[in-house]
């Protein structure tokens, strides 16, 4: 059977979202924009063919994090990019945080 570009991570990207945004390897991925504390556009090098694609990440606050409750929230699919918001324990649970490592991943169409 033939793996479709649908079926793998078509976009997908890992970066520092504390100080000033570094990525460190990435595929797809054209640039992050820094909203604030725990609040980023991942910018997408070409436009999915819509916005109805998958959407999954993982990260957190410290490279040697233990015990945090970290976790990643999808929002404003867009064909060109993706809000991505990163929360964990060290404030309240409603209030972002930087995150130290963060791991993006799109499966869709162009």
């Amino acid at each position: 059977m033939a793996i479709k570009s649908e079926q793998v991570a078509t976009i997908w990207g890992n970066w520092d979202g504390t100080g000033t945004v570094s990525v460190r390897d990435s595929y797809g991925l054209s640039s992050i924009t820094d909203h604030g504390t725990g609040n980023y556009t991942m910018n997408f090098s070409a436009n999915m063919s819509n916005n109805d694609y998958h959407c999954g990440g993982n990260g957190s606050q410290a490279e040697s994090s233990v015990g945090h409750y970290d976790h990643i929230q999808m929002l404003s699919y867009a064909v060109g990019s993706v809000q991505v918001v990163t929360f964990g324990s060290s404030n309240s649970p409603d209030d972002p945080d930087d995150f130290k490592i963060v791991n993006v991943s799109v499966m869709g169409a162009y």
